[in-house]
């Protein structure tokens, strides 16, 4: 016989049969709380730079609410401990470096609690490795693209393959855009015409599998037939074997009349950068991508162009095309800076060499620059920035750019000629692009891609 017993306590009703219930949750109930990333890497304050050396990072942490939803932490009651706060420590909502070396930082919501670990590295020190190089930096080497002209840029896919842009030689209104395995020559290629020099590009995989290019169009033609000062940024879907007129590529971003535009993009971070040159500096400003291709478009006036008159069945033109864009002015930026378009002195002045492309990762802006000679030997530096231009890795060589004996021995070129062409950034990997030339390769130019590993 089963004997249920009621005990009254203080004016409650408990049951001897086990312990009281559990108070029901209600569905806003934080349930768990996670950092927004894994890791943050950051500079002390030590060290001298021309810049303020980034030193700290927002917290960033995301709520799981008892209905799934999951809701900034802003303006809940945390609580921040650092492990080590010789290290780092938080201080009004932002993680702060202190000294070198790496800490854990932990946030408490009640009975949950997340944690991030901190790494300090001192300004002034480069974390990538360019200052080095051995057999294992080289990623891709020698490989002859379509015409016998330098590579312009490049981009890594996702299975390792890689993208190239490369100016079409005599054909000074194309641009070709091409797609290789890794140490391969192209296996498909699509023709950008009228579109500009291509010094910077990026490609794109959608959620279904289609691949878009990123890259400017309505270039102008010159006084020596080469094409520049294009005037949008174009998305467009890449199909192998087609020729795309400006008119005929996809989404166009216009900035407000502004030429020698040159796009990167951070679709996991959801970022487009675009990258053209003022008056003294170079520009770089920064966008949500997402906002960008939410814009709606309208019919706009562009810059007046020269353009056709590469051969006898392309007669010369000049107009002020009118096109469907996408006006970026109308967009509040992430960031926005300006480096110094020139300097004197090549051992440290930033862009006093050619600047030779840039990207966008993880809200940092890495910037490349070179030249590549014969008699006098090559040289090639980059530079990180954050998004207000702040320098957080500094100005460093890469060392294979001037090693002709490492080049020679490799079997990349004998001359000494390797000019930097395009980087990129992706996962825990820099890649560095260059064109090299070699009088026992009957002087080919052909396109070398290395890769180091990269402090995040």
């Amino acid at each position: 016989m089963k004997i249920t017993c009621m005990i009254l306590l203080a004016g409650s009703l408990s049951s001897c049969a086990g312990a009281p219930a559990e108070p029901q949750q209600t569905a806003d109930a934080p349930v768990a709380i996670a950092f927004a990333s894994e890791e943050v890497s950051l500079r002390s304050a030590a060290g001298a730079v021309p810049y303020t050396p980034l030193s700290s990072h927002p917290v960033e942490l995301v709520i799981t609410l008892a209905d799934g939803r999951e809701v900034s932490a802003v303006g809940y009651d945390l609580k921040f401990s650092s492990a080590d706060a010789a290290v780092a420590v938080v201080d009004n909502g932002r993680i702060e470096a202190v000294g070198q070396g790496e800490t854990v930082v932990r946030a408490t919501l009640g009975d949950l609690s997340a944690s991030i670990g901190v790494s300090v590295t001192p300004a002034g020190v480069s974390t990538t490795g360019v200052g080095e190089f051995d057999a294992d930096n080289i990623y891709s080497k020698g490989v002859y693209l379509v015409r016998n002209t330098v590579m312009q840029g490049f981009d890594i896919d996702s299975d390792g393959s890689i993208w190239y842009m490369q100016l079409g030689g005599s054909d000074k209104h194309d641009l070709y855009v091409m797609h290789a395995r890794r140490g391969e020559s192209p296996a498909e290629r699509m023709i950008f015409r009228y579109s500009g020099h291509g010094t910077n590009m990026a490609v794109e995989r959608s959620a279904d599998g289609k691949r878009y290019v990123w890259t400017g169009t309505y270039g102008s033609r010159n006084s020596s037939n080469d094409y520049w000062s294009n005037s949008v940024v174009t998305r467009t879907e890449f199909v192998d074997g087609a020729t795309a007129l400006p008119e005929q590529c996809g989404d166009l971003f216009y900035l407000g009349g502004i030429c020698e535009l040159h796009p990167a993009i951070d679709a996991a971070g959801d970022v487009l950068a675009i990258n053209y040159p003022g008056s003294s500096q170079r520009m770089f400003v920064m966008y949500r991508l997402s906002e960008a291709m939410a814009l709606p478009r309208s019919y706009v006036t562009l810059p007046s162009r020269n353009w056709g008159g590469g051969t006898s069945t392309d007669p010369a033109s000049t107009n002020s095309p009118k096109a469907y864009v996408r006006d970026l002015t109308k967009l509040t930026p992430l960031g926005r800076f300006g480096i110094p378009k020139s300097g004197e002195d090549h051992s440290t002045d930033i862009s006093s060499y050619a600047w030779q492309g840039f990207d966008v990762d993880s809200g940092k802006i890495y910037y490349f620059e070179g030249e590549g000679t014969v008699k006098e030997g090559s040289a090639a530096y980059f530079t990180v920035f954050d998004f207000e231009g702040n320098i957080i890795e500094p100005r460093t060589e890469v060392a294979i750019a001037s090693d002709r004996e490492s080049l020679s021995a490799s079997g990349i070129t004998e001359s000494g000629y390797m000019e930097a062409e395009g980087i990129k950034v992706h996962g825990d990997a820099l890649y560095l692009g260059f064109a090299s030339r070699s009088e026992a390769d009957g002087d080919k130019r052909r396109a070398n891609i290395f890769r180091y590993t990269r402090a995040r």
